[in-house]
C-alpha cells in the first residue's frame, strides 16, 4: 500500500473505507490534489474515494466542522511540585507541549484506531475558585466517533504515557479527562498542587501520590512513604514514615501494611522515639489526626473480611510544608516497590496462560 508523506506525518488508509463521507474521488494518484492529510492506495484499484481532511485546529464538535473528521480533546492537568509556583508549572507545560502532542498521537494509535494531533494549548483555568494549569491537545479521530473511548482506560494510557516523559520538574502530570469540548476535558476535581496537598495509603495497599499518581504496593518488605525534606539524610529529616509490608492472602499479589513507624525531628517533639503502629495490636484504634509542625498524619485500622488486619495512613496539608517531599507518596520512584517480585510474575503469568487456555 502506497504512503504519502503530508507535513511530516505517514498515514496509511484504505480511504475506500472513509472516503464517502468526505465527498472526494480520484481517478489514480496523480490526479488528486494534496490535501492537508492523505493516502491513497495505488496498488489494489485505480478508482478510489480518498479521504480528505480540511478541518482546521479549532474544529471540536463530535461530529467534526468543514467536512473534517470528528475530534477528541484531552485536557491534561498538571499539577505544582511542592515549592513550585503556577507560573512556574505554566512556563514548563508550554514547554512539553510538544513531546505530550508526540505520544498523544502514538500512544492512541497503537491502542486504538489512527488518530492526528492538531494542535495543543498550555493555560490556567479556574476550577472551584481555584486557578490551575491545563493542557488541552486536540486529537482528529481518522477512523470516526467513537475510535478511541473517552474512557478511564484511554485516560490511564495517556496519563501514564505523559507521566513518563522526561523534562517534568515544576509540575507533573495529574490527571487526564477526554471530552469532545474544552470543558468537558476539564475535571471538576483539578488541583493546583499549591493548596493542601494530601496522600494516602489504603487498602491492599493502594496508593496516592502528591503528583495524583496511583500504583500499588506489590512488593513485600520495607517502603519508605515519606522522606521530608526528600533527599535529606534520615537522622536529619523532619518526618520520615516507613511501612513494612507482608503478603497475606490466596495469592502473591495480595500485600498490606503491617507496621507503620513515624520518625524524625518534628515526631521527636511530638513523642520521644516517633510512633510506631502494628496491625496485629490488640484493641488498636485510630488516634485521628496527628499534628507535625503543618503536617497531618493519621494511622486508621482495618480488617479485610477473610480476617486479615492491615494499616492504612493518609496525610494532609503536604504543601504547607514548602519542601520538596520524598518516599514512594512524594516524588520518589515508585516503580520498584509496584513490580511484582521475580517469582510472583510467573505465577500471574501461568495463571493468566490458564485461563485464557494456551
Amino acid at each position: 500500500m502506497a504512503k504519502q508523506l503530508v507535513g511530516g506525518l505517514v498515514v496509511t488508509l484504505l480511504a475506500v473505507s472513509f472516503g464517502a463521507s468526505y465527498g472526494w474521488t480520484c481517478h489514480g494518484s496523480t490526479e488528486c490534489q494534496p490535501s492537508s492529510l492523505l493516502a491513497i492506495d495505488t496498488s489494489l484499484q485505480t478508482d478510489v474515494q480518498l479521504v480528505q481532511i480540511i478541518a482546521g485546529p479549532n474544529a471540536s464538535s463530535s461530529t467534526g466542522s468543514n467536512n473534517g473528521p470528528p475530534t477528541l480533546i484531552a485536557g491534561v492537568n498538571i499539577v505544582a511540585k511542592p515549592g513550585s509556583t503556577l507560573n512556574e508549572v505554566l512556563s514548563e507545560a508550554n514547554s512539553m507541549q510538544s513531546s505530550m502532542k508526540t505520544i498523544t498521537g502514538t500512544t492512541l494509535t497503537s491502542n486504538y484506531n489512527m488518530v492526528f494531533v492538531a494542535s495543543s494549548k498550555a493555560e490556567t483555568v479556574t476550577v472551584g475558585g481555584n486557578a490551575v494549569v491545563y493542557v488541552y491537545i486536540t486529537i482528529w479521530l481518522i477512523s470516526g466517533a467513537g475510535s478511541v473511548p473517552a474512557d478511564a482506560t484511554a485516560q490511564s494510557l495517556l496519563l501514564d504515557a505523559y507521566d513518563g516523559l522526561a523534562g517534568w520538574s515544576k509540575g507533573k502530570p495529574g490527571s487526564v479527562q477526554l471530552g469532545e469540548s474544552q470543558s468537558a476535558a476539564t475535571s471538576s476535581a483539578a488541583q493546583s498542587g499549591g493548596g493542601n496537598n494530601s496522600v494516602s495509603a489504603a487498602g491492599d495497599p493502594h496508593m496516592t501520590s502528591v503528583t495524583g499518581a496511583k500504583f500499588d504496593i506489590l512488593r513485600s518488605g520495607n517502603h519508605t512513604l515519606l522522606h521530608i525534606p526528600q533527599h535529606s539524610p534520615q537522622e536529619y529529616a523532619l518526618v520520615f514514615v516507613r511501612a513494612f509490608v507482608k503478603h497475606e492472602g490466596p495469592t502473591c499479589l495480595d500485600m498490606y501494611i503491617e507496621s507503620l513507624y513515624i520518625s524524625g525531628k518534628l515526631a521527636e517533639e511530638r513523642q520521644r522515639g516517633g510512633f510506631s503502629f502494628f496491625a496485629n495490636q490488640s484493641g488498636g484504634v485510630s488516634k485521628g489526626w496527628l499534628s507535625f509542625g503543618k503536617l497531618d498524619l493519621k494511622v486508621v485500622y482495618g480488617t479485610t473480611v477473610s480476617g486479615v488486619r492491615y494499616l492504612n495512613m493518609f496525610a494532609r496539608h503536604l504543601a504547607k510544608l514548602g519542601l520538596p517531599i520524598g518516599g514512594i507518596l512524594g516524588l520518589d520512584d515508585h516503580e520498584s516497590a509496584a513490580t511484582p517480585e521475580t517469582e510472583c510474575q510467573r505465577m500471574v503469568s501461568l495463571r493468566d496462560t490458564l485461563r485464557r487456555g494456551d
